[in-house]
């Protein structure tokens, strides 16, 4: 009934949206120091953070295009 490619693709993206969700803050808050040189590591959660929001989005996107796509009827 569903093509379970896109239900795993979909399942995928979300998992690793979770990871980042967790994993992003975690390092932006330890570059947060007085120190300039943890610099790279305050842009490396910044952009784990971005890649939270975006694969979320898609993975959201995947699985609700099982449900509504018209070639499922």
């Amino acid at each position: 009934m569903f093509n379970d490619k896109k239900i795993k693709s979909g399942i995928i993206k979300i998992v690793i949206a979770v990871s980042l969700a967790f994993t992003g803050p975690v390092v932006f808050v330890l570059a947060s120091n007085d120190n300039n040189e943890l610099i790279i590591l305050s842009i490396i959660g910044g952009l784990m953070m971005l890649g939270c929001i975006y694969f979320g989005f898609q993975g959201i996107k995947t699985i609700l295009s099982i449900f509504f796509d018209k070639s499922n009827e």
